[in-house]
């Protein structure tokens, strides 16, 4: 049992070496640190998606602490939506100022 919500304990356990990967649907796990992420499990037609962090975020450009500002900007499990921000906007916003301090200034 977790002693918080499943994704974050199964990110750590990743971190820490005591499992290979997370599978889930649930792209939190790599907000939460898990190297490698399989979706998937349950679609018997298609073959399983392997997602390796590292490479998500040399591919996106982003640093840990950007990619992490870029889903808070999207909406998260634990605030509100930002209306009129989605992941386009908020990936553009994160690559032409890096912060979210530095977007929520711009945005006053």
């Amino acid at each position: 049992q977790a002693p918080g919500e499943a994704e974050a304990q199964a990110s750590y356990m990743c971190r820490n070496g005591k499992v290979d990967a997370v599978c889930t649907e649930d792209t939190d796990c790599l907000v939460f640190g898990a190297g490698l992420m399989i979706r998937d499990m349950n679609n018997k037609k298609e073959p399983l998606t392997e997602i390796t962090r590292e490479k998500m975020l040399a591919d996106l450009g982003l640093t840990n602490e950007e990619f992490i500002d870029m889903c808070i900007l999207c909406g998260c499990d634990y605030s509100a939506k930002i209306e009129g921000i989605g992941p386009v906007k908020a990936y553009k916003f994160v690559q032409d100022m890096h912060t979210i301090e530095n977007i929520v200034e711009f945005c006053k």
